[in-house]
């Protein structure tokens, strides 16, 4: 074995077991979006630089060419495991489907076909193979066509990874930038090796440069955390937001909407895509006269069309990085429910002020008999409490039975009311608030039932009452109330 040689195998032996040293270090992190193909794709490294080094060590073999041939098992992966990290890596995993993986499998699968079979067809070496060859590093149409195909999906991949480098945070940055940087290496390394400029004669510097690659993720991992904190694709969480949300751009055309926001605009403006926001002056004129009432604030408006909707508008500014305002980003949250309810509650509290103000007081003493609890008016008739009151307030009676009567009388429904208590204390008890639908459907009662259960309870003391957000929520009383 000669010097170089030796020197080959040292090297490319180092780069493997750096490759498989990143491996290990995934393994934890394995579950992750974009570990999986992250492992493959160092995985595919270390066959590639271990097979390489066995070659250069001139282990016996069926063929002189054996062992280089076996690195194209790891060179053929490397593409496809890349360009598959930086999908997951960046969020866009969904675009791996089946019938991609099944398509990206073709190329490499019929490149080994090739290589494997070329002394029947010379597709691949072409007849440019040499007794003395330390590398593939030329060949016929087959050859060069794996190099385009590879050199293609290598830079879709990097193309990606710039888009999250570029629109990424602080931390995701450093983390994309480690990654493109630890691409990008064996990549240049690769076109110094096919264009003959290497200071290594007859060795292939690619794997060799993936030692580079796999001391950046090592560093990647440990210090700026690597898939330990994934970036989530910003345009996952606002297409899955409950809230509609519309951007405007300075010339008040709509430029982008949710999907939220578009089933609100459906029935008035299909396609909303490019359009003035004055053509919802007609469906909906609440919207556009809330944008130029101006910025950073929040209001109640009604729905577009003619339903019985309610909506919380919020309006942002959108500003570049030089603090120049781009465009306007509104928010949209139905509100229907919660303006319902504060109407109702507004009627019923307006309903008792009338009330208070037509009551007449009822003054002096009143002759009352103590066996039947009759009253004797001004006539000296004696007549029943509430025919009594009624006659001289304005007030009505609505008759119903205390506690204890409806003990006596009607003790199955009173144990009944009661166990309404007390399953609506244990559900209240067992979170920190709940509103009266969730209370409703949980305990199988209508919201009437389940009000007059409330009202009784928050008059023993055992639950309270706050408005949250415009909300009513009850919550179980503390224990020492």
């Amino acid at each position: 074995m000669t010097t170089s040689n030796l020197l080959y195998t040292i090297m490319l032996s180092a780069a493997a077991a750096i490759s498989a040293g990143v491996v290990a270090m995934l393994w934890p992190r394995r579950g992750v979006a974009g570990a999986r193909p992250v492992m493959i794709f160092m995985a595919a490294l270390t066959w590639w630089s271990a097979t390489y080094a066995i070659f250069w060590l001139g282990v016996p073999a069926p063929t002189p060419f054996f062992w280089l041939d076996l690195t194209y098992v790891g060179v053929v992966i490397v593409p496809a495991a890349l360009l598959a990290f930086s999908l997951e890596f960046t969020g866009s995993g969904d675009r791996l489907t089946t019938r991609v993986r099944w398509f990206l499998a073709i190329e490499p699968v019929m490149t080994l076909l090739l290589l494997w079979t070329d002394p029947w067809h010379g597709l691949f070496f072409g007849a440019q193979r040499t007794a003395t060859s330390g590398a593939i590093l030329t060949g016929g149409p087959a050859f060069w066509f794996n190099i385009f195909y590879s050199y293609t999906v290598i830079l879709i991949a990097c193309v990606v990874l710039v888009r999250a480098f570029l629109h990424s945070p602080v931390l995701y940055q450093r983390q994309a930038l480690l990654v493109i940087v630890a691409v990008l290496i064996p990549w240049v390394s690769n076109i110094i090796s096919l264009g003959g400029m290497s200071p290594f004669p007859g060795l292939d510097l690619t794997p060799l440069a993936f030692t580079g690659s796999g001391i950046l993720l090592a560093v990647a991992l440990t210090r700026f955390h690597f898939l330990d904190i994934a970036p989530v694709a910003r345009d996952l969480l606002v297409e899955n937001m409950s809230d509609g949300v519309l951007v405007l751009d300075n010339r008040e055309r709509i430029v982008d909407v949710n999907p939220a926001m578009q089933r609100v605009l459906a029935p008035h403006l299909a396609d909303p895509i490019g359009k003035p926001l004055a053509l919802l002056d007609e469906a909906w004129p609440a919207l556009p006269a809330f944008f130029a009432s101006g910025f950073d604030r929040e209001d109640d408006a009604p729905g577009p069309g003619d339903a019985a909707r309610f909506v919380d508008l919020q309006q942002l500014p959108i500003a570049d990085r030089r603090g120049q305002r781009r465009g306007t980003l509104i928010i949209v949250r139905d509100a229907t429910a919660r303006k319902l309810m504060q109407d109702e509650r507004e009627r019923l509290f307006a309903g008792m002020q009338d009330a208070l103000a037509q009551v007449k007081t009822l003054r002096g003493l009143l002759h009352s008999c103590a066996q039947c609890k009759k009253v004797r008016d001004e006539q000296g008739a004696w007549l029943p409490l509430d025919v009594y009151v009624r006659t001289h307030t304005d007030a009505e009676f609505s008759h119903g039975l205390c506690p204890d009567c409806m003990r006596e009388l009607y003790p199955d429904l009173y144990v009944l009311r009661e166990e309404q208590k007390v399953a609506i204390l244990a559900f209240l008890g067992a979170r920190d608030g709940s509103h009266l639908d969730q209370l409703s459907d949980a305990i199988g009662m209508s919201k009437s039932s389940m009000l007059r259960r409330l009202e009784s309870l928050i008059l023993e003391g055992r639950v309270t009452e706050a408005d949250e957000d415009g909300v009513p929520t009850f919550r179980a009383a503390p224990a020492g109330d």
